[in-house]
């Protein structure tokens, strides 16, 4: 099960160097993540919720 998820990157995201800080890759993951969960058709909501 392949998904590809495009995201720019900012000139905010990066250092002086224009390498990408650290912190900023685990928010690339998880947006791919909550894109990968409604291209594949799971509610976010539905998914999260707690149910006794």
């Amino acid at each position: 099960m392949a998904f590809i998820h495009d995201r720019r990157v900012y000139f905010s995201d990066t250092d002086g160097a224009g390498v990408v800080f650290f912190a900023q890759i685990l928010t690339f993951c998880h947006d791919a993540y909550e894109a990968s969960l409604a291209g594949f058709g799971i509610d976010l909501q539905d998914f999260l919720e707690i149910r006794p």
